[in-house]
């Protein structure tokens, strides 16, 4: 035989190339999980072959399919059937690929340690939270998961941009231990910042397919609503009226933050959820507003309304004035339902120049400005991580003043100032490249994936403006999730939602 060509199919089109051992060539993707091909030649003899899964485009995009390439044919006329194949009988690239590989170990361990260390259920029921199960599943289940996740899905992992730029900033923050300020303390800081670095690898060697990352995203909304129901039912009232809980370890800014990023993924299950599960999104969009107004914090609040703008910023179409409506009418029923403690702390912002963060020496200008010096001081390694209060205490002593050593108050300048350059540099970074990560998604049709994780990672942005979060537990977390949806997209598995 001398060559192949289809009878079936136009001259110009070509479906796969002729078995192996066949003079002929054939350029084209079989996208799904297979084709069997039966050639018959000149004496009518059939030739059957199943050919895998073709993937022609970038593996982390479905956005461009491969147009057919006509090639020469040799003189024999032959005919060609094609025939969908059941994945069964497909080879076994495809199979691997539609099927989720991930042990269920890693799967139930990474919702587990999402809500335990991330989310910080436990803290809500305090007989739980004296077992601490954030130390005893971090010293259990890293070990489990590390040593039940295939090595290719960790090759994939870290070759992500996300993913290395955010363990060069662990080890910046590493190599900051010996010169810091206070090494014992910044020794302590940096057991949360590796417990953060493997939380994230947790979340992103995770199960990569559409059931999988749902789940994920249902943990982060459910749980974040299930710590501010907590919060407003057994918490208790701090200075200026704010709402925190008794034994948990984030104030009222960090648990208004945490709660405000999951906001976009309690409005994503309203519009894509069905049934019991919208009412369970919805209801857990409910508690989460009114939990961020019961805490006054106005970075919190900020995050929140920066993250739902975002989101109605991206719809399409009609769809956009629809969302902007009802983001406008979602923040004035927020603005409404707010205690009057925090109306009276959201006015002060239209006043910043009579406000004690523009006036005091504790306020957040003045620390800002002393964080620049601090940078200018020492700008390759810093000042060690987790050792931004023992510089305000140092400098507190060189003036001959008495106060409270406080954080810097925005994570961008706290990684400046105890990182040096590298991590005022490295922060953002990894921020802009979560989201074009995440706004990539858009042109494989993921609409709704790439809107929640846009809109998630400019109210944490928003947020790391105002509160020391430089090494918060979320910032991995969203890392981890990003680079989980990243590889979700790039399956074939996973549908295309609009």
């Amino acid at each position: 035989m001398e060559g192949w060509r289809p009878s079936s199919c136009p001259p110009s089109t070509l479906l796969a190339p002729p078995p192996r051992g066949h003079p002929g060539r054939a350029y084209a993707p079989v996208f799904g999980k297979g084709m069997r091909l039966s050639f018959h030649s000149s004496d009518q003899r059939p030739v059957n072959q199943t050919f895998p899964f073709m993937r022609a485009a970038r593996s982390r995009s479905l956005a461009s399919p491969l147009r057919s390439r006509a090639r020469p044919f040799g003189p024999v006329r032959s005919v060609l059937r094609v025939a969908p194949v059941p994945p069964a009988l497909s080879s076994g690239a495809a199979a691997r690929r539609d099927r989720d590989t991930t042990p269920t170990l890693v799967s139930v361990a990474g919702l587990a340690l999402l809500l335990v260390i991330g989310v910080r259920v436990h803290e809500a029921v305090p007989i739980i939270a004296k077992l601490r199960p954030a130390l005893v599943g971090a010293a259990l289940g890293f070990p489990l998961v590390l040593a039940s996740t295939r090595t290719t899905s960790f090759a994939e992992v870290f070759g992500r941009q996300p993913i290395r730029l955010t363990l060069l900033y662990v080890g910046l923050a590493v190599l900051s231990v010996p010169t810091s300020l206070w090494p014992g303390g910044s020794f302590t800081m940096l057991r949360n910042v590796a417990i953060g670095g493997l939380l994230m690898l947790v979340l992103a060697v995770g199960p990569a397919t559409e059931k999988g990352l749902s789940r994920l995203h249902s943990a982060l909304a459910v749980g974040t609503g299930f710590y501010g129901l907590a919060m407003m039912t057994t918490g208790v009232r701090v200075a200026e009226n704010r709402l925190t809980l008794p034994y948990g370890t984030l104030d009222s800014n960090d648990a208004a933050a945490m709660m405000a990023l999951a906001m976009p993924f309690s409005i994503a299950g309203v519009m894509s959820a069905r049934g019991v599960r919208r009412l369970v999104a919805l209801a857990t969009a409910s508690i989460l507003a009114v939990a961020i107004l019961q805490t006054g914090s106005r970075g919190g609040a900020l995050a929140a309304i920066v993250g739902i703008t975002v989101f109605a910023a991206q719809m399409r179409g009609g769809k956009k004035l629809a969302g902007f409506v009802t983001a406008v009418a979602a923040c004035g029923l927020m603005w409404l339902a707010a205690p009057d403690s925090f109306r009276t702390r959201m006015q002060t912002l239209a006043t910043l120049e009579q406000d004690y963060n523009a006036t005091e020496y504790s306020g957040r200008k003045q620390i800002w400005k002393r964080a620049m010096t601090y940078i200018a001081r020492d700008p390759v390694l810093g000042v060690g991580v987790g050792s931004f209060s023992v510089a305000e205490g140092e400098e507190l002593a060189k003036q001959g003043r008495v106060g409270v050593w406080i954080n810097a108050h925005n994570a961008y300048l706290q990684a400046g100032a105890e990182l040096g350059v590298g991590g005022l540099l490295l922060l953002p970074w990894i921020l802009v490249s979560c989201i074009r990560t995440a706004a990539r998604w858009r042109r494989a049709r993921f609409v709704t994936l790439s809107m929640t994780y846009v809109a998630s990672w400019a109210a944490f942005a928003t947020s790391a403006f105002f509160l020391s979060h430089a090494y918060s537990y979320m910032l991995f977390v969203l890392v981890g999730m990003t680079v989980c949806a990243d590889r979700s997209v790039g399956l074939p598995g996973v549908r295309a939602r609009q």
